[in-house]
C-alpha cells in the first residue's frame, strides 16, 4: 500500500507523522527502526507526546556520515534526542569504514537483522539515504544490509548505508519530504492505477525513491510546497488506513 498525505504545515506534519507511527507501533513488543537527520528530527519530535512508546525502539541510522558523532555533520548528532527514549545504535565513525561497516552489521543481526520501520528522507534528485541515482551503491543489489559509500556526491564523501536490499525489504517506510525543490520529482512519482490505488512510477528506474518502498506500506508526508505539481486526487488522506 503507498500513501500520499499532505500537509499545510510543519506542526500539522509532525502532529500526523506521530498519530500515523503511532498506530503502526500499537500492540508492538519491539521495534526495530532507522532514522534519517538532516530536516527529519524536528518531524520527529511529537513521537513521545503522541504516545509512541520509544523504549521500545532499537533505533539505526539509514546512512551515517564517516565524521565524529559530535559534527554538525553527524546524523547522530542530529537525532540525539532519541537517545533519551530509545536504545540508539551509533555508528563507530572512529574505526576504519570497513571495520566500522562490520561493527554495526554485527549490531544490526543481534536485534534480528530486519527493519520493521525506516523514516526516510529524499532529496530533489530522489535519493534516499545515501542511495543515489546511477551510482553503483544503488545497483548493487547484494542482499548484505549495509554498503560503504566514499564518493557520495553530496559532501561529506565517506558515509554508511542501508543497502538498497535492506531498504526495500523493511516492512514499513515512511517517507518525509518538504520544500518546493522536490516539487519537481513528485510531479512524475505517483499515479493511480485502475483500480484506484497510488502507485510508484514504474518509469522511473534509476531513481531510489522509486524503487525503495515497505514490503506491507510505503506512505509519503509532504508539505504544500513540495506537493504543488501533484494532482489533488492524488493526496487523499483516506488512502493511509
Amino acid at each position: 500500500m503507498v500513501g500520499v498525505m499532505v500537509c499545510d504545515n510543519g506542526d500539522e506534519m509532525r502532529s500526523k507523522i506521530a498519530s500515523y507511527v503511532y498506530d503502526l507501533c500499537k500492540g508492538k513488543e519491539r521495534m526495530v527502526v532507522a532514522v534519517s537527520g538532516g530536516s527529519m528530527p524536528g518531524f520527529l519530535s511529537g513521537l513521545s507526546e503522541a504516545g509512541v512508546d520509544l523504549s521500545k525502539w532499537d533505533i539505526f541510522f539509514c546512512d551515517e556520515r564517516l565524521v565524529p558523532l559530535d559534527s554538525d555533520d553527524s546524523n547522530f548528532k542530529a537525532c540525539q534526542f532519541f537517545t533519551r527514549f530509545a536504545r540508539v545504535h551509533a555508528v563507530q565513525t572512529d574505526l576504519e569504514p570497513m571495520e566500522a561497516l562490520k561493527d554495526y552489521e554485527k549490531r544490526f543481526i543481534e536485534v534480528g537483522g530486519h527493519l520493521d520501520l525506516a523514516l526516510l528522507g529524499c532529496g530533489p534528485d530522489g535519493h534516499t539515504a545515501s542511495l543515489f541515482p546511477q551510482h553503483p551503491i544503488f545497483a548493487d543489489t547484494n542482499p548484505a544490509p549495509f554498503r560503504i559509500v566514499l564518493d557520495s556526491p553530496k559532501p561529506p564523501p565517506k558515509r554508511i548505508t542501508f543497502s538498497r536490499f535492506a531498504l526495500a525489504n523493511t516492512d514499513h517506510t515512511i517517507y518525509i519530504a518538504a520544500g518546493a525543490s522536490k516539487a519537481p520529482l513528485f510531479a512524475t512519482l505517483f499515479f493511480r492505477d485502475s483500480s484506484s490505488s497510488i502507485l510508484l512510477s514504474s518509469s522511473l528506474p534509476d531513481l531510489p525513491v522509486a524503487k525503495i518502498a515497505g514490503r506491507i506500506s510505503s506512505v509519503w508526508f509532504i508539505d504544500t510546497a513540495a506537493a504543488r505539481h501533484i494532482p489533488p486526487f492524488l493526496a487523499e488522506e483516506e488512502s493511509l488506513y
